[in-house]
């Protein structure tokens, strides 16, 4: 028999659309014209992409350096 789950805590719309996971997700659909639906896709792509991932990351938080 499967375990059943509780469900502790559900943040509101507005805390969701406001998390910086969820801003850094509509960058990237914007940016590299992607339809990432939600965190868990989001974290699909940024397994299956590292490379796009990382230079997104350091587009998008504006690094100060040199990209080596």
């Amino acid at each position: 028999m499967p375990g059943t789950r509780t469900l502790f805590y559900q943040p509101t719309a507005k805390q969701v659309s406001s998390a910086p996971d969820t801003r850094f997700r509509l960058y990237l659909n914007d940016k590299l014209g992607l339809q990432l639906r939600d965190f868990h896709e989001l974290r699909e792509w940024t397994l299956d992409h590292l490379n796009e991932f990382w230079t997104a990351v350091w587009d998008y938080t504006r690094v100060i350096g040199k990209r080596t």
